[in-house]
């Protein structure tokens, strides 16, 4: 599993500013309120919530560029 420069950036944003980050993957969804709430509610949920928002939702572009070069 590879991670692009995106995610890792998504990553860092996630452990500073954890709703920018959901925001910024998912937009305005139930994910960014769900996010803003576990915010409010204490600083690591959001981290940890983030986190996985980013890393579930990852692209999954650059797998299907890496695969389509196999012969």
């Amino acid at each position: 599993m590879h991670f692009t420069l995106n995610d890792i950036l998504l990553f860092f944003i996630a452990f500073f500013i954890p709703p920018l980050a959901v925001f910024m993957k998912r937009g305005l969804l139930n994910d960014f309120w769900i996010n803003l709430i576990f915010t409010l509610i204490g600083v690591v949920p959001g981290i940890v919530h983030g986190w996985f928002i980013c890393f579930v939702y990852r692209d999954e572009n650059y797998e299907a560029i890496r695969n389509d070069n196999q012969y």
